[in-house]
């Protein structure tokens, strides 16, 4: 760190707690046999979390476990039903960290 700047600070509720912005995920999920994923079922509706069989695996590819996905304004404009011509349901998230499982 250079003489007389500043580390950079977080806003005060990602301080408080990594969840505070998403009340879904403040609750401990229980450990599932298949995957979890958060879908928009349609505008307007609540994020549910649903149940989906495990992908097999294709010749030359790999399989990645999403930990944790990042929501984007442009999620809570398709969560809202503000953007026209969106096919739904639809799985929110586009910048993911997890986990290479199977190669």
């Amino acid at each position: 760190m250079m003489r007389g700047s500043r580390s950079p600070t977080l806003p005060f509720a990602l301080r408080s707690s990594p969840f505070a912005l998403c009340p879904l995920l403040s609750a401990p999920l229980p450990f599932a046999s298949v995957p979890l994923i958060a879908v928009i079922p349609q505008p307007n509706a609540s994020v549910e979390l649903r149940e989906v069989p495990s992908p097999a695996l294709e010749e030359n590819s790999a399989l990645f476990e999403v930990e944790l996905s990042e929501v984007c304004g442009t999620d809570v404009y398709l969560q809202r039903g503000l953007l026209e011509g969106v096919p739904y349901p639809l799985i929110p998230g586009h910048v993911s960290v997890g986990r290479l499982s199977k190669i």
